[in-house]
């Protein structure tokens, strides 16, 4: 039994890690390229400004917070140690949105960037009060824009997210609760900031 227990925490984490929103992030963006006919140098923009954006530099900033002592883990387990890295995170995006939009990257790029700045400022202001899984939010924003984006026929992948709720459950970094309310609020945030985004400049 104790044995079982030990392979279902060792799945979990590592289930947890696959679908680490930061690693997810990547995932996208290639799907994206590949899925669409965007010129060259629009896929390396689109590749360099996001892995930037949303892995390279949030690693490196998690990753000094936790040499220093800030953080005892690349997830921020602690509520109060998330506020600081979701302002700079914030700033992060908004910047990116601006340089990508002004240099003209496709608009289904700029929107999914613009909707990542959005949520991120919503998530930091319900830290305030309330832990909700980001892991969870994070990957169902990102779900959100591959169904709209790249088609429905991507809606399997939704399958992701209960599996993911249950690590982050297993590995007792959430309750059941805040890994719901993450996933429905990512999933729904970033769908509705599309379709609005898509109703008014008609960019996908």
């Amino acid at each position: 039994m104790k044995n079982i227990e030990k392979h279902k925490s060792e799945f979990a984490r590592l289930i947890s890690l696959i679908f680490n929103p930061l690693w997810f992030s990547i995932i996208f963006l290639f799907y994206l390229v590949s899925s669409k006919d965007f010129s060259r140098s629009d896929n390396i923009g689109i590749i360099i400004a996001g892995s930037l954006s949303a892995f390279v530099l949030p690693v490196l900033i998690i990753g000094y917070m936790v040499r220093v002592g800030k953080t005892s883990h690349m997830d921020i387990p602690e509520r109060s140690k998330r506020i600081v890295p979701f302002i700079i995170f914030s700033i992060i995006y908004g910047v990116t949105f601006l340089i990508s939009y002004k240099i003209g990257l496709p608009g289904a790029f700029n929107v999914v960037v613009f909707a990542i700045f959005i949520n991120t400022i919503i998530y930091g202001i319900i830290t305030l009060w309330w832990k909700i899984s980001i892991h969870c939010a994070g990957v169902a924003g990102y779900l959100s824009a591959t169904m709209l984006i790249m088609g429905q026929r991507n809606i399997f992948l939704w399958l992701i997210i209960p599996v993911l709720c249950w690590s982050r459950i297993r590995l007792k970094a959430h309750t059941p609760m805040q890994t719901a309310v993450g996933a429905a609020l990512g999933g729904t945030l970033t769908w509705i900031e599309i379709v609005l985004a898509d109703y008014w400049f008609n960019i996908l």
